[in-house]
C-alpha cells in the first residue's frame, strides 16, 4: 500500500469503508477481480447522502408536555428524529436525518418549523443548529453517493468472501446480508473479516494487516 507517508507492506489489507468510497479513493492498480470493481462503484452507502441535524437545547421541554423526542415523517426535512441527550441528560438535542437532496438555500429554517410543528413553539429556537451532510464529505461517500440506489447490492456475494488471492476482506456494513447499513452489520462484516484472516495460512514475506478505514 503506497500512502503520502510511505508504503506499508501487509499480508492482508481489509478496507473498513464502503466498497464504492473504496475503489474511488483508492487505486488497486491492475489487482482488481473480474466483476468487483463495477460491483463496488454501485454499491450504495448507507448513510452517504443524510444529513445528520442536531438541535440542542437548555432543556428536553418536550418531555415536559409528553412527548418522546422521537417523531418519523414523510413530509419532511427530516424524515426520522430522536430524543439524544449528552451524558447526565445534558445538553438536552433533538437528532434528526434528512436526504441530502432536501438542502436548498433555507434549509435550516424548515428543519426549525418543522420540529416547532411536532414539538412545540420552543423548538423553533434552539441554542444551536449543527447540520452534516454526508454526501459532501470527502472522506464518507463517494462523488455519485446520491445516484447510488441499488439497496439489493447490499451483502452481494462478491463482496463476502475474500478477494485478489484471498488477500483482500472487506469490513464494511454495506457487505453484510443482515442489518446492513447499521452498527450491527458494521461489526459483524468486521468479525467475518477477522475470521477470515485468521483461518487464512500465513505467508513469510509479507506479515501483518492493513486496515484501511474512513479517513486514510
Amino acid at each position: 500500500m503506497h500512502t503520502p507517508d510511505g508504503t506499508l507492506r501487509a499480508e492482508h489489507v481489509v478496507p473498513a469503508l464502503p466498497p464504492a468510497l473504496a475503489v474511488e479513493r483508492i487505486d488497486f492498480g491492475d489487482a482488481r477481480p473480474a466483476g468487483l470493481p463495477r460491483l463496488a462503484r454501485s454499491t450504495p452507502v448507507r448513510m452517504g447522502a443524510v444529513v445528520k441535524v442536531v438541535a440542542q437545547y437548555s432543556s428536553a421541554f418536550w418531555r415536559e408536555r409528553g412527548p418522546a423526542g422521537a417523531a418519523f415523517s414523510r413530509a419532511g426535512p427530516l424524515q426520522g428524529i430522536h430524543d439524544m441527550p449528552g451524558p447526565d441528560g445534558r445538553p438536552a438535542a433533538l437528532l434528526g436525518f434528512a436526504h441530502a437532496r432536501t438542502v436548498h438555500p433555507g434549509f435550516d429554517q424548515t428543519v426549525l418549523a418543522q420540529l416547532a410543528q411536532l414539538f412545540g413553539p420552543a423548538a423553533a429556537t434552539p441554542d444551536a443548529l449543527y447540520a452534516r451532510n454526508g454526501s459532501a464529505q470527502r472522506w464518507t461517500s463517494p462523488s455519485r453517493v446520491q445516484r447510488l440506489d441499488d439497496y439489493s447490492l447490499f451483502g452481494h456475494p462478491l463482496c463476502q468472501r475474500p478477494a485478489l488471492e484471498d488477500r483482500l476482506h472487506w469490513a464494511a456494513t454495506e457487505t453484510v446480508t443482515e442489518h446492513a447499513g447499521h452498527i450491527e452489520g458494521a461489526l459483524a462484516s468486521g468479525e467475518r473479516a477477522a475470521l477470515a484472516v485468521l483461518a487464512a495460512p500465513s505467508g513469510a514475506d509479507e506479515p501483518g494487516i492493513g486496515v484501511i478505514g474512513a479517513g486514510t
